[in-house]
């Protein structure tokens, strides 16, 4: 569960103090933002689990990592 502070940082304003109401407000509606973000990706790499398996395997193939 999100939590926020007592206070927002506002653009140009500092940091504003926040309600109870309102902080509650503000973390559903992040929490709204994220599970509909993780539900679009989910059906999007569903989608193309294709391609991101042919993207996955040539970049095995052909990257390499080194420190």
């Amino acid at each position: 569960m999100l939590a926020l502070s007592a206070t927002v940082v506002a653009r140009g304003r500092g940091r504003v103090p926040l309600s109870e109401k309102t902080g509650k407000a503000l973390d559903a509606e992040v929490r709204k933002m994220i599970v509909t973000a993780h539900e679009r990706t989910t059906v999007l790499l569903t989608k193309h689990r294709d391609s991101v398996e042919n993207v996955t395997q040539l970049l095995l193939d052909k990257e390499v990592i080194s420190r």
